[in-house]
């Protein structure tokens, strides 16, 4: 068990002067710049073969002159086995003042880089998202077939784009379990046209609507989540639902006190229910512009005879 002082840089954040709270200091950084970013615009700018002069790099760094300030929310004498440990001990509460800081700066504060100093096991974390890299052409029902009409739809409807904007919002959190909350208000926004005056009545009238309701077991089925006999994924969406807008956040504890027991194993596997739920929505956004999976499928009518060499 070592002793150490862990902190946590965040960028796009501004505080004019230190603060003392009762558990942590906040402290202000001198402004990072865009530098890195810019010149990172610049190679991706003369790839595609767009001249990217002086003129252009000076008007850059005049725009934004007074961006990229930093802010530094400091813990001491954190006890932990380990730096990564120790950064993760304090991780929620840095969030929650920095959440309380970006009410009175009104800037979204982007975490950057955490560090643990310690004298015999220091170490640092960086935020850098993992994004996952699909493959479209062994989607179905064929994701990459469906962007002009996701494309066109955004254009033509508000509430369309303000959805798909939701769900980009909810890929930019770091963290599974606000992916999971963000998304689950999506489906929410998505459904609160439907008369029905429960959240459970409106969404599966909602996905039936649209076509979706009768693959939701093939998804769960294909990301490995298994419901008991009885339930389905709108009972799993409901249920998380519930328990996060009751309590701010999903654990056995809130599930239980909200009759969801039987999501407490699904629960245990978050990989896969984060998973189970960021295809649900996928899938939703198709299916809105008419490509469910029965929709585009290829069908066959005729005979047809397969040979093996």
């Amino acid at each position: 068990m070592e002793i150490y002082r862990v902190g946590f840089v965040f960028s796009r954040s501004f505080v004019q002067k230190e603060i003392k709270l009762p558990s942590a200091t906040v402290k202000p950084l001198s402004p990072t710049g865009f530098s890195g970013e810019i010149h990172d615009g610049k190679k991706k700018l003369e790839s595609i073969r767009f001249s990217f002069t002086r003129r252009d790099l000076e008007n850059t760094l005049r725009n934004y002159a007074s961006t990229g300030h930093c802010t530094l929310v400091e813990f001491e004498a954190v006890e932990s086995d380990s730096f990564f440990e120790a950064i993760e001990s304090k991780e929620s509460e840095a969030e929650n003042i920095v959440g309380a800081l970006s009410v009175i700066s009104a800037s979204p504060a982007t975490p950057l880089c955490a560090f643990a100093e310690a004298p015999k096991n220091p170490g640092v974390k960086f935020y850098i998202p993992s994004d996952r890299v699909i493959q479209h052409g062994t989607n179905i029902p064929g994701y990459l077939n469906a962007l002009p009409d996701i494309e066109q739809k955004a254009q033509t409807d508000t509430k369309f784009s303000l959805l798909l904007r939701l769900f980009r919002a909810s890929l930019r959190e770091s963290e599974i379990d606000n992916q999971i909350l963000f998304q689950l208000i999506l489906f929410e926004e998505a459904s609160d046209n439907e008369s029905a005056s429960s959240f459970a009545e409106r969404l599966r009238s909602f996905s039936e609507k649209i076509g979706f309701a009768g693959d939701l077991a093939l998804l769960a089925t294909e990301c490995g989540v298994q419901l008991p006999e009885g339930r389905d994924v709108i009972d799993l969406l409901v249920k998380l639902r519930n328990s996060a807008a009751h309590n701010g956040n999903i654990s056995e504890e809130s599930l239980r006190e909200f009759n969801g027991d039987w999501v407490v194993p699904v629960l245990n596997d978050k990989q896969k229910l984060h998973k189970l739920i960021t295809e649900a929505v996928r899938y939703m956004f198709c299916c809105l512009v008419g490509h469910t999976r029965d929709n585009m499928a290829v069908k066959v009518t005729e005979s047809i005879e397969i040979k093996f060499d």
